[in-house]
């Protein structure tokens, strides 16, 4: 069957594509790209109406949770893949977390071939120590042997200098990217939000803006030393990259979308929503980071999905697991703060392609991977999600834009569009 989405504004920084036209589908790959006004069609073509709405590559998110390995009841590959189709994600970056951990090359082989039939693809990151326990270094040469595209910390910042290094020597030998948590350890113990004046009025212990600037500064030091290629995230506060003279070095910067539009004001707003305990805590300056995305200063947005059930979630604030949801939420919060897609598009999408060494773009002849985002549609996250967690922090929340397609060569749900 060929169809034709017509009339959308087709983005591709890769191919230097941006305005109004049409692109032809046939088959599951992108059969032709015709720019500007629509010329007249054969009768035997599907024409989707696009005007209005924005076209352009699938995004890509950055150390995913999925409990396909043991942890079944918060997340599976079928319940992570309609949440990632849901929020506009073709490509999905597993953190190493699971029971077992991805810290050795036949769990990466495993974890590997279950997510290969899937309609999305799935790349995995490796834990940089056994267990994370940040301890001893994991097997990381045969993990790339067995398929994984990078290392993480998997929000477990290792506390060990020493081993820090070893782990970026080697993650520098194998040409690999390597993420880290900016954060200090001993400093994160017994907080569960952002220490200053809110957490000081409601009662709850913080974790200082002192730990994120101390870890950053420590990341940079370590990267200059190892020419490892490092990105941090997620950073919560602009002030952490002048003091820790991120500027001048080459780490570069993720944030989670919903700290663009949260903040630890909305933990009191909240009346101690259990969905807002997040590690690294949600600090005190959304427009600033919304700043340095503008500015250019953040090179990665990604989602921070980190589902789980009641069990974890139905407590007191401080005694509740720490992370959210974000898959289906990402892309539309995120476009409530930056407003300019093509932006938004570099940071969700092109930018961790590169950095990672994925293939993004809309080519002639290539399968399909394409987002349809509606950027003037209003919205509100209600439950039941396509996730298996509860935890969507900005459920009620009003938000502008959302993603009515995501097709790729294995799914031609157009439903949103029709």
């Amino acid at each position: 069957m060929r169809i034709v989405l017509r009339g959308g504004w087709l983005h591709c920084s890769e191919t230097k594509i941006s305005g109004i036209g049409d692109l032809w589908i046939r088959d599951g790959k992108i059969e032709a790209i015709q720019m500007g006004e629509s010329q007249m069609l054969p009768s035997n073509v599907n024409v989707i109406d696009c005007t209005g709405k924005w076209i352009a590559p699938g995004l890509v998110d950055v150390c995913t949770f999925c409990g396909e390995l043991g942890v079944q009841h918060r997340e599976t590959f079928d319940s992570l893949t309609q949440a990632a189709l849901a929020g506009g994600y073709t490509d999905i970056v597993l953190g190493p977390w699971g029971e077992p951990c991805v810290d050795t090359p036949a769990v990466v082989t495993d974890l590997l071939a279950r997510s290969a039939q899937y309609p999305i693809r799935y790349h995995a990151l490796g834990s940089l120590t056994v267990g994370l326990r940040g301890v001893d270094l994991a097997e990381m040469g045969l993990m790339k042997r067995a398929g994984v595209i990078g290392f993480c910390d998997g929000l477990s910042p290792i506390a060990s200098s020493v081993v820090l290094r070893k782990s970026l020597q080697y993650a520098e030998r194998l040409d690999l990217p390597v993420f880290l948590t900016p954060s200090d350890p001993d400093l994160d113990t017994e907080g569960v939000m952002h220490e200053g004046e809110v957490s000081t009025r409601i009662g709850l212990p913080g974790i200082p803006f002192a730990s994120e600037e101390m870890s950053l500064a420590k990341i940079v030091s370590l990267e200059r030393d190892t020419g490892a290629r490092c990105c941090a995230l997620p950073i919560g506060s602009k002030d952490s990259l002048a003091y820790s003279k991120v500027i001048d070095s080459t780490v570069r910067i993720g944030i989670s979308a919903r700290s663009l539009y949260l903040s630890d004001q909305d933990i009191e707003d909240d009346l101690y929503n259990p969905s807002l305990h997040i590690y690294p805590p949600l600090r005190s300056d959304p427009e600033g980071l919304r700043d340095l995305v503008q500015s250019g200063q953040v090179d990665l947005v990604f989602a921070h999905h980190i589902p789980l059930t009641r069990v974890e979630q139905d407590c007191e604030f401080s005694m509740a697991s720490a992370g959210a949801m974000g898959l289906e939420t990402a892309l539309s919060v995120a476009h409530v703060q930056v407003k300019d897609l093509s932006l938004l598009w570099e940071k969700m999408c092109f930018q961790p392609a590169r950095f990672l060494g994925l293939s993004k773009g809309l080519h002639v002849g290539s399968d399909l991977d394409i987002v349809i985002f509606d950027p003037h549609l209003e919205w509100t996250p209600q439950t039941p999600f396509q996730s298996k967690g509860i935890n969507e922090p900005l459920l009620g929340k009003t938000l502008m834009g959302r993603v009515c397609a995501t097709l790729t060569a294995k799914h031609m749900d157009l439903d949103g569009v029709l």
